[in-house]
């Protein structure tokens, strides 16, 4: 959050610490958002920044999409998947603030670049709707099956 300040970008950036759950039980998730409210803070958004170092899939970069919001994020493996190494998202390297801040400023800086990765972004978000995820493994199942039984 240095840099976020040096830059005086601190009024435009909010960390998941500033939207959690400050009221949860002790020992409960405090960064943990309701999922109807996650939604609405995603699509107010201008640019969801995911700076993870590893990451299993990406489920939050498709959830931003989703709500049309771009995103930045590192390449870390999931996160460098979910944007095609760069095509659906702008990605930096793991680790490297000084390049994440410039991607933050770049974009915020062009609405064009905004536009078109949030058009990117929904475009790719598509692909993983539950209907298509489950018509995809009811296909692999069913060739599985057929494969099984020939």
């Amino acid at each position: 959050m240095q840099e976020v300040r040096e830059r005086g970008l601190q009024e435009h950036v909010r960390t998941i610490h500033s939207i959690g759950n400050a009221s949860a039980e002790p020992g409960r998730d405090q960064t943990h958002v309701p999922g109807e409210e996650l939604v609405e803070i995603y699509a107010m958004s201008d640019l969801f920044v995911f700076p993870s170092r590893v990451e299993t899939f990406g489920r939050v970069l498709i959830e931003a999409m989703a709500a049309g919001t771009p995103v930045l994020t590192t390449n870390a493996l999931g996160c460098r998947d979910v944007v095609e190494m760069g095509k659906y998202g702008k990605m930096v390297a793991v680790d490297d603030v000084p390049a994440m801040i410039d991607g933050i400023c770049e974009l915020m800086e062009s609405p064009d670049n905004l536009a078109r990765l949030t058009s990117l972004g929904l475009e790719r978000a598509a692909h993983h709707d539950w209907t298509t995820i489950v018509t995809q493994y009811t296909a692999l199942y069913e060739t599985l099956l057929t494969s099984r039984t020939a």
